[in-house]
């Protein structure tokens, strides 16, 4: 498949009803476990990398075996499509064990065609879209063909070309506002504001050290790359007017969190998290309305993104302040497991064969099927503490050491060592 080429979208539905029923453990794994749609459509957005505009290989069920010969607008245009695609999945996921994924699949194509005719009613393409619709064409090739306009950034030619990339940043967004049209929720009304409310934001955050420059590099990124009107991108560069009152005028939680995740990723990508960021940070969460649990995650988040994919991200350059994200990232990790370290231990005690495995992994070297039951049953575990929900992101931190740390020694030590120990206490 090519997804420059004229039907690739027939070819893309095609391939994820074969992928969905290969890999149903993945759904289970990371698509049903989100409570909410928008939950799951969220945890999405990071995890393909589309909030960063970084989407090589990271779909999360479909596997096209010429994808290593797309650019990147190829890889962006298809981790959207198959988030559109799973945000629909978890959003029918009570019906979806009675019909069968073909009448899924096709009920899916045509909400997206019904969510891509609101969304583009008022828009500065609008022209283009209405030839389109009255086309009185096939719904999918209607579709490819909207995702096409949606995705392309044709003004990026105009600018300084390699400060920009080949798709529109933001339509990576579509698959948030997707999973709130399905549940009435018309964020997209706003999507322009939210635009420029995300650049303000990391404007602001860029102030904080006049000396940064990967946090300049990406919001020079953003605004070449998000197919903004050529009448704004002049004043972009210096805009900061962001009014913490205004963005809770819709009162979307999800939307205010996206901010500070923005805002965050700018503080991250340097070298340090330092005492004027931290207190950025801090009083941007108050002023946000934002929960303490969901602050951490979405630093745990951008981090693990970071540290596993930062070194592809071409706008960054990273050197010796990976180091330190490691090092903080796994801090948090700590700190937030210990937060949840009774309900962790109640859910690890329920299984006998997790106790024992982990008692093993203390004294001598799991076999690789051993450590994929372990994988497999904390995947499991975490799936039934919501707020961990985090640690389902494929390449996180490894957490069986942290875990290890947190439950008691006579539950993870041999019986016979605990004995000994408690024998040498009494000499």
């Amino acid at each position: 498949m090519d997804p420059s080429s004229k039907n690739w979208f027939v070819l893309f539905y095609d391939e994820f009803q074969k992928s969905v029923l290969r890999n149903s453990h993945l759904l289970d794994t990371y698509v049903y476990s989100h409570k909410k749609t928008t939950d799951f459509s969220h945890f999405y957005l990071h995890y393909s990398g589309l909030f960063y505009g970084c989407t090589a290989n990271t779909r999360l069920v479909c596997i096209f075996p010429t994808s290593e010969s797309w650019n990147a607008a190829d890889h962006f245009k298809i981790s959207l499509t198959e988030g559109l695609f799973l945000t629909y999945l978890h959003y029918r996921k009570k019906q979806s064990f009675d019909e069968d994924i073909a009448t899924i699949v096709t009920d899916c194509i045509r909400k997206i065609y019904d969510f891509y005719v609101l969304f583009t009613m008022n828009d500065t393409m609008a022209k283009k879209y209405r030839t389109l619709y009255n086309k009185g064409q096939e719904v999918a090739e209607t579709v490819e063909q909207v995702i096409d306009y949606r995705v392309s950034n044709p003004t990026m030619l105009k600018r300084d070309f390699w400060r920009g990339s080949q798709f529109n940043i933001f339509s990576g967004l579509d698959v948030l506002y997707f999973s709130s049209w399905l549940q009435s929720e018309y964020a997209y009304d706003r999507r322009d504001v939210f635009k420029k409310e995300v650049i303000a934001i990391m404007n602001r955050s860029c102030a904080i050290d006049s000396l940064e420059h990967n946090g300049q590099s990406i919001v020079s990124y953003f605004i070449a790359s998000g197919n903004f009107a050529p009448d704004d991108v002049a004043g972009l560069e210096s805009y900061s007017h962001f009014d913490e009152n205004e963005s809770l005028k819709e009162d979307i939680y999800l939307y205010r969190l996206l901010l500070y995740e923005y805002a965050s990723y700018i503080c991250l990508c340097e070298s340090t998290l330092g005492v004027k960021k931290v207190l950025f940070l801090h009083n941007l969460a108050q002023n946000l309305k934002l929960q303490d649990d969901d602050i951490q995650q979405s630093m745990i988040t951008v981090e693990n993104f970071l540290l596993n994919k930062g070194d592809k991200i071409f706008y960054l350059h990273y050197g010796e302040g990976i180091d330190l994200v490691r090092k903080a990232f796994i801090n948090r990790c700590q700190d937030f497991i210990l937060k949840n370290k009774k309900k962790i231990v109640t859910e690890i005690l329920e299984s006998k064969e997790l106790v024992e495995l982990i008692r093993k992994s203390v004294t001598e070297e799991l076999s690789e099927e051993e450590k994929q039951k372990v994988k497999e049953q904390i995947f499991d575990l975490l799936k039934t503490i919501p707020s961990l929900a985090i640690f389902l992101l494929p390449g996180a931190v490894v957490i069986l050491p942290l875990i290890i740390k947190i439950i008691p020694e006579e539950i993870i030590m041999p019986s016979s060592f605990v004995n000994k120990k408690n024998k040498d206490s009494l000499l």
